[in-house]
């Protein structure tokens, strides 16, 4: 357990008087957790939220914290519905050349600056971590930058406690040395052991790890040499170039990534609240006149260090942990479990909501976590917060006529493919998602005119998934030598989209194909289909195990077309044989046995 802050909580003297407090609180209070999230959209939002109320399952466990544990684990189905749903609203995760507007580049180095101060359920959870971590390697084109894990924890060690995890086995450590066995370029930084070192930029000539202060605005930051020693970065200024001696504020991209949880002090630890965690706290009695004083007439007050420090640090993407939460405190096992999830490009508009649609509703004192209600606390710290943003221009929102929420419904039936193929008189469709939502399933229809569809079967769905699924139906009661097929995929809710409509015609094959010969293995003849889906100079010939030519079957112009040939190895010695068909550029060779 992480001791306590020694300028902090003076009025808790040990370990049972909290306990105590913590059992009355748990006796005398009732929670209420929301069973769904408001949802709604507003034209031209300044700023964009996307919820979960309900987070599935991560994939598996980083806890050996080694090369060993399989890359399946690596990934968070939570994770992954969250960016599709940004996605969805044109809020990438990859900047690319086809989007320039993404957030992450190929070559960035990338800050998650999550929660670590205290323990357990009250730190960030390490699977949406790893999940992102996961996410940001496999940008489409090769990720080559690197991902630093960082926090300000002040007086706490990062360690085998910051253990938020659904194995609670997984900390961050864990995490961070699984990727890293693996040759990923992954770190873990705690500035809380540069937080004491004043210096200055490198663009000064100043190549120490610390923290430059302003005194006048009292903004610190951190600088330092990330841990593979391949790159100088300043939180203010962006990647340092010794070459060039100049900055690329471009490839710095920050997260801010906090844990959802009350506090004693600010009513609420969200996004604004976890950049004290980039700010120094050292020196308090000389810059802030003591401990109470930085953070009363400092942080919280309309000074609004924190907001400040944001401004020079401001994180491309914010993630809100919500899938436990500290009703009554930001330390202390008393969570509770919401399974939620939230991420906003904008820290205000994300704080927001969570404080007041995830935190609040079970919050032991609502009326400090409430942002809306006026004179508690979190609503004091949040506009004082705000206001010192927009007094600098930022384009920062707490105001829910400009916040558009959505939520998991925004992600579609995504159909990435869907085929026929004929074999022997069947057609088989085959059709894939790449994500579903609230899937019931496809209803497969045929027409022989395009005009006049019909219902031929019912193929189940999977529900809510961002794995990608395959499906599969063979019809076998067609009439007609020319089919036309449609999916109609239906929701749970009974709305509906139909896919586009594919031909089939049996008098002609959709595509190339060399079949497997019948019999195999085969004592005297055997037969060998093929079709060509257009006119064609076609050659089939046999050959034996060391490749020498045996037989041409065929060897001539062909007109589109299903055709079979018949062989006769009765002259041949028993053994492997070969048959290869050519058509155009089409080229297929396939194995056959023959036994006397």
């Amino acid at each position: 357990m992480k001791s306590l802050n020694k300028n902090g909580y003076k009025n808790i003297n040990n370990k049972l008087a909290i306990l105590i407090t913590i059992i009355i609180e748990l006796f005398f209070t009732v929670s209420v957790i929301p069973q769904s999230l408001p949802t709604w959209e507003v034209n031209n939002p300044v700023s964009k939220v996307f919820v979960m109320d309900e987070i599935p399952p991560t994939a598996g466990s980083l806890a050996a914290g080694d090369s060993t544990v399989p890359n399946e684990y690596l990934v968070d189905p939570a994770i992954d519905s969250l960016l599709l749903m940004m996605n969805a609203q044109g809020i990438y995760l990859y900047q690319t050349a086809a989007q320039p507007s993404g957030i992450v580049s190929s070559n960035d180095i990338v800050i998650i600056k999550g929660s670590f101060q205290w323990d357990f359920r009250n730190t960030t959870s390490t699977d949406r971590i790893k999940g992102l971590i996961w996410q940001i390697l496999q940008h489409p084109d090769g990720f080559t930058g690197e991902i630093l894990v960082g926090d300000n924890t002040q007086w706490a060690p990062i360690g085998e406690d910051d253990n938020n995890s659904e194995d609670t086995g997984q900390c961050i450590l864990d995490v961070i040395n699984t990727f890293y066995s693996k040759g990923y370029p992954v770190y873990l930084f705690d500035w809380k052991n540069i937080m004491n070192n004043v210096v200055t930029e490198y663009s000064d000539g100043d190549y120490n790890d610390g923290y430059p202060y302003d005194p006048a605005s009292k903004i610190s930051y951190p600088k330092f040499q990330s841990p593979s020693g391949n790159h100088y970065i300043s939180l203010k200024h962006g990647v340092w170039d010794q070459n060039t001696q100049t900055y690329n504020h471009d490839r710095l991209c920050i997260v801010d990534f906090p844990v959802l949880k009350a506090h004693g002090w600010t009513g609420a630890t969200l996004a604004i609240k976890n950049w004290i965690g980039v700010l120094t706290v050292a020196y308090q009695e000389e810059r802030y006149g003591g401990g109470d004083s930085m953070h009363f007439n400092y942080m919280f007050s309309e000074f609004a260090l924190p907001a400040k420090v944001m401004q020079v640090t401001f994180p491309k993407l914010t993630i809100i942990d919500a899938a436990w939460t500290n009703p009554e405190r930001n330390y202390g096992n008393i969570a509770i479990q919401l399974n939620m999830l939230l991420a906003s490009t904008d820290p205000f508009a994300a704080s927001w909501y969570a404080a007041k649609y995830m935190l609040t509703p079970v919050a032991f004192y609502p009326d400090r976590t409430n942002p809306d209600n006026t004179g508690g606390a979190y609503n004091i710290c949040l506009n004082n917060w705000i206001n010192c943003m927009h007094d600098s221009g930022f384009a920062v929102t707490i105001d829910s006529s400009e916040i558009s929420v959505y939520n998991l419904s925004i992600i579609p039936v995504e159909l990435t493919s869907f085929s026929a193929d004929v074999d022997d008189d069947v057609v088989i469709l085959n059709w894939s998602t790449s994500t579903e939502t609230n899937n019931y399933g496809f209803q497969v229809e045929r027409s022989n005119d395009r005009a006049a569809f019909y219902q031929i079967a019912f193929v189940p769905g999977y529900g809510t998934t961002t794995e990608a699924q395959t499906y599969s139906y063979r019809d076998t009661a067609f009439t007609s030598k020319e089919n036309y097929y449609r999916l109609k995929q239906l929701d749970l809710n009974g709305s509906y989209t139909y896919s586009d409509i594919i031909k089939v015609d049996l008098n002609q094959p959709a595509k190339f194909v060399l079949k497997q010969n019948f019999p195999n293995p085969f004592n005297s003849g055997t037969k060998i289909k093929f079709a060509i889906p257009k006119d064609s100079f076609v050659t089939l010939s046999i050959f034996n195990a060391v490749g020498e030519l045996i037989s041409t079957l065929v060897s001539k112009q062909m007109r589109a077309g299903f055709y079979e040939y018949e062989y006769d190895g009765s002259n041949n010695p028993s053994g492997v044989y070969f048959y290869k068909i050519k058509a155009g550029d089409y080229t297929d060779t396939k194995k056959m046995i023959y036994l006397k």
